[in-house]
């Protein structure tokens, strides 16, 4: 007989464990109140964005190197193609020339059945069809004629190869000749090109001295006038602020051309005491003028102070009847709430004596939301 406890397995153990381990996942989930509301899960969701986005963004990269790779093929393809024909170019050229070179037609064994020149180049001694006599089997006609033919060529050839190799020594001796003359030439030239580099860097020299000793002349004479003009500048404004408008302060410079109501204000020196005497008089008339509608609203006032007051009674004596209807209602108020109060007690003590005799306790609230399911 087997015990009631049975060990548990390994695998059954850590299924148990995940599964509690997803059941209190679940539990965040659906006991969140965002989450709940929303119904969508924001970590997943931009874990899933970024997953998206990495992914568009390897795909892109894997895009971009296949293009890569296929302009790279492109031009390698092309430039093999080009290499290809090129090459088909130059065999085509070197066939053409090996065909005139070595398969023309007189180097054919079956030429001689097909010359069409055989018929004039023929002699009776080389015939077959003449008499034996003219030629007999293994006899040569030809061979001191050829011998000799030989034998002027080889002195011909000789005589060539000598001519040549003088041509060549004569040659030889002209170019040397030239070379050498050529080489004089050159270090001729060097030196004079050598000699007028000197005179050219004296020159330069001279000019660069003479140019820095006129601009020390010349700037030497630039700061004395800029010396002079500030002095004769310095003059003249000493000259200008001693007996200038400013400091002698003439009226006639504060005036305007739009009117003579008008006045320049950076040049204007203050009024006159005329002008000072007619904006106190007519200071003193506005003055004037203030004090009667200072007293215009005085009196204004004081008839309004009196409107107000009689107001006032009248708006107090309103008050103070509808403070008394007030309290009359709210006396009446509290009497009913009291009645009602009373009515309340004797339905609660009726509901909680005869209705509900079980009450509940907090152990069946406890068992709500314990799980997810």
């Amino acid at each position: 007989m087997w015990g009631g406890n049975f060990p548990l397995d390994e695998r059954e153990r850590k299924e148990i464990k995940r599964r509690l381990l997803l059941e209190e996942d679940r539990k965040k989930r659906i006991f969140n109140p965002k989450q709940r509301l929303i119904g969508v899960d924001v970590s997943a969701l931009k874990e899933q964005v970024q997953a998206r986005k990495e992914r568009e963004r390897q795909e892109k990269e894997q895009d971009e190197t296949e293009a890569l790779g296929m302009i790279y093929n492109d031009c390698l393809a092309t430039s093999l193609q080009n290499y290809k024909e090129e090459e088909i170019k130059e065999l085509n050229k070197q066939l053409n020339r090996f065909r005139l070179i070595h398969q023309c037609p007189e180097r054919r064994k079956e030429f001689d059945s097909s010359d069409p020149r055989q018929i004039t180049e023929k002699t009776p001694s080389d015939d077959g069809s003449v008499s034996g006599a003219q030629k007999f089997e293994g006899e040569d006609l030809q061979f001191e004629e050829r011998l000799k033919q030989q034998r002027q060529e080889v002195q011909d050839w000789l005589s060539q190869q000598i001519m040549e190799k003088k041509s060549e020594l004569e040659k030889e001796i002209k170019e040397k000749e030239l070379w050498e003359m050529k080489m004089l030439e050159l270090d001729y030239k060097a030196q004079e090109l050598q000699q007028l580099q000197k005179e050219c860097k004296k020159a330069m020299e001279k000019a660069t001295r003479d140019y820095n000793i006129a601009l020390a002349q010349e700037q030497t004479q630039l700061r004395d006038q800029i010396k002079q003009r500030e002095q004769d500048e310095n003059y003249k404004e000493l000259y200008n602020s001693s007996y200038g408008d400013f400091l002698t302060e003439n009226p006639q410079t504060a005036r305007s051309s739009f009117g003579p109501h008008r006045v320049i204000p950076d040049r204007w020196k203050g009024m006159s005491p005329e002008q000072k005497e007619e904006i106190r008089k007519g200071q003193l008339e506005q003055i004037e003028e203030k004090m009667r509608q200072k007293n215009i609203e005085a009196n204004l006032e004081e008839d309004w102070q009196q409107i107000w007051l009689a107001q006032g009674k009248h708006q107090q004596l309103y008050d103070y009847i509808a403070l008394r209807q007030k309290r009359k209602e709210l006396e009446s108020l509290q009497e009913e709430n009291k009645r009602l109060a009373e009515e309340q007690k004797v339905r609660e003590k009726y509901q909680n004596q005869v209705v509900y005799k079980n009450t509940i306790t907090d152990d069946y609230f406890l068992q709500f939301n314990t799980t997810s399911r």
